[in-house]
Order: structure tokens, then C-alpha cells, then sequence
């Protein structure tokens, strides 16, 4: 039986704002981008490790910022897949992402198509073992999913939580972004659009929440707003 990860929720995120939020640690304040990016967005260990920089555009009415990534897994239908996936990243979690970025990199290496996220020295650094070149083209190494448990392990070892049963993993902070989606019965055009629109969010909501739902009440709400959205 494969159980599922422990939840990294709202109030552990903000502990670990707390502890980490004025390090002047490299590697603690790249570990809260990281967390504080994966419990806005819901993405998986694999397209967390493809953000860029490039990928995310501000709203000039909310302040926040919205992220499009090029390739995710698809969802049943393959609709996601198709059009790349639509992801929602807060002002704060952005000004995380910035400092984060500053403090492990050179100047030299900044490069707003390059990895947010990558390998770091001992010393909180850009991991230059893990830039290779092809074809005359430098690129970053993305983080390993070992690579990226061992950052939810340091989150847990720094809060050591009373209401955890297991360390957190990859996927704990989406899951527990899961359990609170805006809508627990029916979702609707404007509740799926909180959650970044995505099907394959949606349908994960279901699934950690358990919930029971009319399936095409379900297919043509996101749909609608999948259509609007990519005209």
C-alpha cells in the first residue's frame, strides 16, 4: 500500500518564514524559495526544478505573479501537455525567489532563461560541477529528486513539527496546498482558476480530499475556463 506524503501546510510555511525568512545562509534562504514556490505553484519535483525567471509575468492588478511552464505532465486528455501549464506564484514568494537567486549566484552567472534552482557548494553557491555545456550552449543541472527531499528534510529537521507523523518529501507541500483548494464539492470556473486552472491540479484536489463529484460537472467547469484562458 503506498501511503501518502505527510502535508506541508499554511501555518508550517509560515514558521519557516520565522526561522529562515532573515538568514544570511544561502542555502536557508534558497530552501524557503524553494518550499514557499512549491506551495504556491502545486508543481511537481520535476517542473520545480525547470523554473526560470522567464517563465513568470506580474499582474499589474493583484501585484502577484503568474508562471507558464512549457512541458508538464499531461492530464488524462492531454489537454495540459498541449498548451504547457498556467502556475501561481506570490509577490513574497517572488521577492524569496530574487533574494535566493542573488545570494547563490555571481553576477556573471544571472540569466533570467536559467535554473531558479540548481546544485550549491558547501559555501551556498552555484555548483559549477553541475553546469555542462552542448552545442555551445551553458545549462544548468536541474535538482535531483533526492536533492529535493533533502530540502524538505532540513524544513522538517528546523521545526521539528508536533502535528507531522514522517519527515516532509518532494510532494508534501502540494498536497498540503491540496487540502485547502478553494472549493471542496463543485468546482467552478473561478475556484479552478485559484489553483492555477490546471486539470491535473484539479483532479489531484480530489484525490488528497477525497471528495465525490459529478464528472462532467467537473470536465466542463475547467474546460470553460481552459478555453478562456488560451484564446
Amino acid at each position: 500500500m503506498v501511503h501518502q506524503q505527510s502535508p506541508f501546510r499554511r501555518h508550517h510555511l509560515s514558521e519557516l518564514n520565522v526561522i529562515w525568512g532573515d538568514s544570511v545562509k544561502p542555502r536557508d534562504v534558497r530552501d524557503l524559495a524553494f518550499i514557499s514556490l512549491a506551495y504556491d505553484s502545486m508543481l511537481r519535483e520535476s517542473e520545480m526544478a525547470n523554473v526560470t525567471f522567464s517563465m513568470l509575468s506580474r499582474s499589474q492588478k493583484s501585484g502577484h505573479y503568474t508562471g507558464r511552464i512549457s512541458h508538464i505532465k499531461g492530464s488524462y486528455d492531454g489537454t495540459d501537455g498541449q498548451h504547457g501549464g498556467r502556475f501561481q506564484v506570490s509577490s513574497h514568494t517572488y521577492q524569496l525567489l530574487v533574494k535566493a537567486y542573488e545570494m547563490t549566484t555571481d553576477e556573471s552567472d544571472r540569466d533570467r532563461n536559467g535554473l531558479l534552482f540548481f546544485p550549491l557548494t558547501k559555501g551556498g553557491k552555484l555548483n559549477k560541477r553541475f553546469v555542462a555545456e552542448e552545442q555551445g550552449v551553458v545549462y544548468r543541472k536541474p535538482l535531483s529528486g533526492k536533492a529535493v527531499d533533502e530540502i524538505f528534510q532540513r524544513a522538517y529537521d528546523a521545526l521539528l513539527p508536533d502535528d507531522v507523523k514522517s519527515p516532509w518529501r518532494g510532494h508534501s507541500a502540494r498536497i498540503g496546498r491540496a487540502r485547502i483548494c478553494p472549493w471542496m464539492e463543485k468546482p467552478t470556473s473561478r475556484s479552478c482558476k485559484l489553483v492555477g486552472g490546471r486539470k491535473l491540479i484539479c483532479l489531484f484536489c480530489i484525490r488528497v480530499n477525497r471528495i465525490s463529484m459529478n464528472f462532467f460537472d467537473f470536465n466542463r467547469a475547467v474546460n470553460t475556463l481552459l478555453n478562456k484562458e488560451l484564446q
